[in-house]
């Protein structure tokens, strides 16, 4: 992702800013943003959500590795799936042979593609769906949905 300016047309608040930009974020998600310092009114970092903006003011998102913030680490002994492809509504990760895509209905597998990916996922701050499933000894690639909206296509 690259630097997003928007220019505020309506007085509002920052968090109202941020929803019409990306529509499809959760509030949770648009919170972490301004946490981690990504968000800035006219060039100064805001991390109030409900900051009011007024018209004429410039709203900026920078990409993850421009924020303030130090990047999360993994809290979990999970090993994170490689990821082959990323963007705002989609992740495809490369599941190996012989790991299960999803846990069984008795629960006794804890390390599943899915919850790999989720892990990968929750570092910053966001969820993933699963699009599909492979069989516990196919390799290949796992798409997974970033929002419910992009799961149901």
């Amino acid at each position: 992702m690259s630097r997003i300016d928007v220019q505020v047309e309506a007085d509002s608040d920052l968090l109202s800013v941020l929803q019409s930009v990306h529509d499809n974020a959760t509030s949770n998600r648009l919170r972490r943003m301004i946490d981690d310092g990504r968000v800035h009114i006219d060039e100064k970092v805001c991390r109030v959500a409900r900051t009011p903006v007024i018209v004429g003011q410039k709203v900026s998102i920078l990409p993850r590795a421009q924020g303030d913030a130090p990047k999360r680490q993994s809290r979990s002994s999970l090993e994170l799936p490689k990821i082959l492809y990323e963007d705002d509504r989609l992740l495809v990760a490369d599941k190996p042979a012989g790991l299960l895509s999803v846990t069984t209905s008795k629960g006794k597998e804890k390390d599943t593609m899915h919850a790999r990916a989720f892990e990968y996922a929750a570092i910053e701050g966001g969820r993933v769906f699963i699009v599909h499933r492979l069989d516990r000894e196919t390799s290949g690639c796992m798409l997974f949905a970033k929002d419910e909206r992009t799961k149901r296509y």
